[in-house]
């Protein structure tokens, strides 16, 4: 076995695929993707967030609404400092193997008894400061702007096991004047994890948080300037949606002259 097919025991009795070496690769390619496809990646909370990373572990929960969520989190852990896993479908891992040398923790959702094991599991890394989980407690793709949300309640059990506080995360993915979009992501203040038992109300209000992270979303795109910071600029200057249309106009023009 080598250094990079080391297995890395993050904790007494938990075991992961992360392989850091890999990590790095991918926070390359995830940054040239994420710059190439949309006109940037803004942040708001992110600051506040790092700072309680800082001195405690913490819980992610996320609204999932596409395949880019995945690089959007490998993009955050790098901006948090922090040293991250995230709960994947076991399913989706086993035929996608390399989330799982980024940190992607298998979540078996056909067995309840399987499941609650690796929830148990993960909540067991959540034992020193920055360490994150990242959730996604919808339990499957659906549009930021359905409602309700749909969370499920693996969450709030996982909070309940490890003691630690959920962050919620709002992302959405929205056009401006740009024919690609933003990613505008949203960190709301932490929520504590409930004694067990009092999951629903703890669900009711993660819900109500994404929901003013949304929210919050939209009044950056309708120019309300709330406190953003660019984390991620477009590789290509898409701000002047003119040019194609300048270009064929001409084209035409000449069509028509001769």
């Amino acid at each position: 076995m080598t250094v990079g097919e080391k297995i890395e025991k993050v904790s007494d009795s938990v075991e992961t695929q992360r392989r850091p070496w890999f990590l790095k690769l991918a926070r390359r390619y995830v940054r040239r993707q994420l710059g190439s496809h949309f006109d940037g990646v803004f942040v708001r909370g992110l600051a506040e967030i790092k700072a309680f990373c800082a001195t405690n572990p913490v819980i992610v929960a996320a609204n999932h609404t596409c395949w880019w969520d995945a690089f959007l989190v490998v993009l955050l852990d790098e901006a948090l400092g922090s040293e991250s896993y995230c709960l994947m479908d076991r399913e989706n891992l086993d035929r996608l193997p390399f989330f799982g040398w980024i940190g992607a923790l298998a979540l078996d959702r056909e067995n309840p008894k399987k499941c609650l094991r690796d929830l148990r599991a993960s909540a067991r890394l959540l034992d020193e400061p920055r360490r994150v989980l990242w959730i996604f407690p919808q339990g499957e793709q659906r549009p930021f702007h359905l409602r309700p949300l749909n969370l499920q309640s693996g969450v709030a059990f996982v909070a309940q096991q490890s003691g630690v506080g959920v962050v919620p995360l709002s992302i959405s993915y929205l056009y401006a004047h740009s024919p690609r979009a933003r990613i505008l992501a949203c960190f709301g203040a932490p929520l504590p994890s409930e004694p067990i038992g009092l999951w629903r109300p703890f669900l009711r209000r993660l819900e109500e948080r994404l929901v003013a992270g949304l929210e919050m979303n939209d009044g950056f795109l309708l120019a309300q300037k709330p406190d953003y910071q660019l984390l991620l600029a477009s590789k290509r200057d898409s701000t002047d949606t003119t040019q194609g249309a300048r270009l064929l106009s001409r084209w035409i023009g000449r069509t028509k002259e001769e």
